[in-house]
């Protein structure tokens, strides 16, 4: 079930550290097996609401490369979309560090590859992307929407905050039924099927332009 992976894996956030303990261990098991398979018995239900970018669905959790990530995430995306977390636009579970809650949220890859592993995009790359995205997004009727994420304990922790532009959050102690997870990832779902038509739209858009800047 969704809640019980859920609460499994925060309470044992407290336990974290970087190297492969037997905590981090059975952390490692829930975020990149339990949950993802918890996830994908609604595979069909997500992929509805991502209509045709619902055809390439995947879910996928990691917990860290090599160390352990104070910041374990799972997420459902468009393969074609975003091949890698770091590329393209997503719905992720990311929890935090202190391990009293997780957010739902609708983000881009906040990071890049290149030596030394794993560096936050500049910010004012991802600053331009949050604003594209929200205007991309519209307006959304989620009354219970994070403000901010307040995820803790790393830098690419904060760079996950910075890559958000909608968000949910649940406290430790009162995660919901799997029935309100459900409809809550089916949302976000229809809201990351308005990105890639917009990312489509512009796509189409860019020829119009250049032809008509021609003139005749």
């Amino acid at each position: 079930m969704l809640k019980d992976a859920i609460e499994a894996i925060l309470a044992l956030q407290p336990a974290y550290s970087a190297a492969n303990t037997p905590a981090m261990q059975r952390r490692g098991r829930l975020v990149r097996r339990v949950l993802p398979q918890a996830l994908l018995a609604h595979h069909a239900t997500l992929a509805a609401a991502l209509g045709p970018y619902g055809e390439d669905l995947r879910i996928e959790g990691r917990d860290g490369l090599g160390s352990k990530s104070a910041t374990p995430w799972v997420r459902f995306f468009s393969r074609a979309r975003s091949p890698k977390a770091r590329d393209g636009w997503y719905c992720v579970y990311l929890f935090a560090a202190a391990g009293d809650g997780l957010y739902l949220s609708l983000a881009h890859g906040s990071t890049t590859w290149g030596p030394g592993g794993f560096r936050p995009r500049p910010p004012e790359e991802m600053a331009g992307l949050r604003d594209w995205g929200r205007q991309a997004l519209g307006v959304v009727d989620e009354p219970g929407r994070a403000p901010a994420l307040a995820l803790g304990g790393s830098t690419l922790g904060a760079s996950y905050e910075q890559a958000s532009i909608l968000a949910l959050r649940y406290a430790t102690g009162a995660i919901p039924e799997d029935a309100a997870l459900l409809a809550d990832a089916r949302r976000f779902a229809s809201y990351l099927r308005r990105i890639h038509a917009a990312e489509d739209a512009a796509a189409s858009a860019q020829p119009r332009r250049h032809l008509g800047g021609q003139g005749t």
